[in-house]
């Protein structure tokens, strides 16, 4: 195994060593109807770093649940007919106070979307909704935050404000130093920048990158993935939870990684909250 790999899997264990230290999240998994989807949320569970509640058509759920061997004694189920109304069920927890996160199933992005940002019944706050792929690339030394890949299609300048606020804020900083436009090479190596001879505090030093709109970001992160065998989580922000939006083909790897980093920013406004109270 060589030098890359090895500090690949040691940010992922460290990762997971600080969310495993965390109380579990309460998380509403919304229509987990497929085997990797429902074994993702398993296995998280195992691990300490959610406490699922498994919404969806209960015969289906279990059905696969028995197909694929797991065991799901312990864990709530709240029914739903469909898909749409698994979103819609998830999001209602939320709103309840009966999750303090949510978890993509087996259902379309836009399916769970439509009902975070329905207009009475959602969760969205003043802030942009926007998402983050935390990633570990092999060969580059520190982890990038590459957004957004997978929400604002062609984001304006207001948006971008808030989807770089939504960044700054996933990195749990204060403040943050932005820069640009920068092409990708001058963005995140130093040798690059130095002999195109541009000078800034951000060149090659980049620890997110504002991708101009969803499909040159959905690109950038899937090559990383694909290609570089980079390591990836998914999270969205700007709700007034934290969503776990993962691809269908997303390994259980990728799912409890984004589990990990959802159960930090979780614990993150706990603290913030307790902070604010008198």
């Amino acid at each position: 195994m060589g030098t890359d790999a090895i500090r690949s899997n040691e940010r992922y264990e460290r990762l997971m060593r600080v969310a495993q230290s965390l109380p579990p999240v309460t998380t509403a998994v919304a229509h987990p109807c497929d085997e990797i989807s429902l074994k993702g949320a398993v296995e998280a569970a195992r691990l300490g770093l959610i406490a699922p509640i498994l919404v969806g058509p209960p015969e289906r759920i279990r059905g696969v649940a028995e197909r694929a061997g797991l065991d799901l004694s312990g864990f709530p189920l709240k029914e739903s007919a469909h898909s749409h109304d698994s979103a819609a069920k998830a999001v209602e927890l939320v709103r309840e106070g009966k999750a303090e996160a949510l978890m993509k199933g087996s259902l379309h992005t836009d399916e769970l979307m439509g009902a975070v940002v329905a207009r009475e019944t959602g969760i969205r706050t003043a802030r942009r909704i926007s998402h983050c792929f935390v990633m570990d690339v092999p060969g580059h030394k520190d982890p990038l935050i590459i957004t957004d890949a997978a929400v604002n299609i062609a984001p304006d300048l207001e948006a971008k404000v808030d989807i770089v606020q939504n960044a700054i804020d996933l990195g749990q900083i204060t403040g943050g130093v932005l820069d640009g436009p920068l092409a990708l090479d001058n963005a995140i190596d130093e040798e690059a920048a130095a002999i195109k001879g541009i000078v800034s505090p951000v060149a090659g030093r980049a620890n997110v990158l504002v991708v101009p709109d969803l499909e040159a970001g959905n690109m950038l992160a899937k090559s990383l993935s694909f290609l570089a065998g980079a390591d990836a989580a998914g999270i969205v922000l700007g709700a007034r939870v934290p969503i776990i939006l993962t691809s269908r083909a997303d390994s259980v790897l990728t799912r409890l990684a984004s589990c990990a980093v959802a159960s930090l920013v979780a614990e993150a406004r706990r603290r913030s909250a307790g902070a604010a109270m008198p």
